[in-house]
């Protein structure tokens, strides 16, 4: 449960940064494409997670055993 809430709340955060990044880029002049391209570089924001980064379920799995 912790965990879950703990990927969830991380997830938000980031969401909201990349989102405000994006608006003023956006502001600035960039397209809405652009925009979010950049902002994910800047903030390192991957498009998609690295399939081998562990998660929260995976460090659970490990300690279960």
């Amino acid at each position: 449960f912790l965990c879950s809430r703990m990927e969830r709340d991380v997830d938000e955060e980031l969401r909201f940064h990349l989102e405000a990044r994006r608006d003023d880029l956006i502001a600035a002049g960039l397209n809405p494409d652009a925009a979010t391209r950049r902002a994910r570089e800047e903030l390192r924001i991957p498009e998609a997670p690295a399939p081998t980064l562990p998660t929260c379920s995976d460090t659970r799995d490990v300690w279960a055993r």
